[in-house]
């Protein structure tokens, strides 16, 4: 069975609402992610996450997943590298705001989405108050890396900084993925050097403010952590947190009722 919103009828998307069907969206992005890893990795991330978790919770917690948005914002000096595709933020937040009122105008009443791309979670976090304004239903910002966090600790081998872009997570996922990824000539060099209580500056990081890591330092192969260290098993443990997770996590949301206004 498909659990792929594109796929269905109409009909069976009727079907879907009255059966309190949650809706997931991977929100990704078309961007350089250094010299080894595919420009698409965020937005593959996104949907591989979906799909699997779709596939596990159905039919307990019944899920179809949205057609994935690959194109998104990214900071003008990403775009110094081939591949990075850039959307004006505001334009991305009206966008995801119409996509999911469009959802939930026509029926469905749970949705979360799932956010890959760095700079999207604000963009998410916006496009969902404007969602909740016009619908009055409130909508859900996941990141997947937060739920691979407590594991992805444990088991990393790069030092603090080495997590942020086409890092050592982002590459180990893939390479779990199946996508061929070519590890020789990468290294540290381009880790995250401001890792303090202000900046978090990983994605383990715990800093106090936000400060974009693109604008405290540059990198010379379009990464920002330390891909070298990435294994397949990482990302198989992470892959399997991250759906377990959000297993978890949709069991919950899809039986909290809010208050009807």
């Amino acid at each position: 069975m498909s659990h792929l919103l594109a796929e269905k009828t109409w009909p069976e998307l009727q079907k879907a609402i009255q059966e309190r069907t949650v809706l997931l969206l991977p929100l990704g992005q078309t961007e350089q992610h250094g010299r080894h890893l595919q420009t698409g990795a965020d937005s593959i991330i996104a949907e591989r996450v979906a799909l699997a978790t779709a596939e596990k919770s159905n039919p307990s917690v019944p899920v179809l997943v949205m057609p994935t948005i690959h194109y998104g914002y990214a900071p003008k000096m990403v775009a110094q590298w081939p591949g990075t595709f850039r959307i004006r933020w505001k334009v991305m937040v009206d966008y995801v705001a119409d996509v999911c009122s469009s959802a939930l105008l026509g029926g469905f009443k749970k949705l979360a989405i799932v956010s890959t791309h760095g700079p999207h979670g604000d963009v998410a976090r916006l496009a969902a108050r404007e969602v909740f304004d016009r619908t009055g239903v409130g909508i859900v910002v996941t990141q997947p890396h937060t739920f691979a966090l407590p594991v992805f600790k444990k088991i990393r081998k790069s030092k603090l900084g080495g997590a942020s872009h086409a890092c050592e997570y982002e590459t180990s996922l893939l390479m779990h993925f199946g996508y061929p990824v070519d590890l020789t000539g990468t290294d540290a060099r381009d880790s995250v050097k401001v890792c303090n209580e202000w900046v978090a500056g990983d994605m383990a990081g715990s800093g106090k403010v936000s400060w974009s890591t693109w604008d405290l330092q540059t990198t010379s192969t379009g990464a920002l952590g330390d891909p070298s260290c990435a294994s397949p098993e990482t990302g198989r443990q992470c892959m399997e947190s991250i759906v377990e997770e959000y297993c978890r996590f949709l069991k919950y949301f899809r039986e909290m009722e809010t208050p009807v206004r």
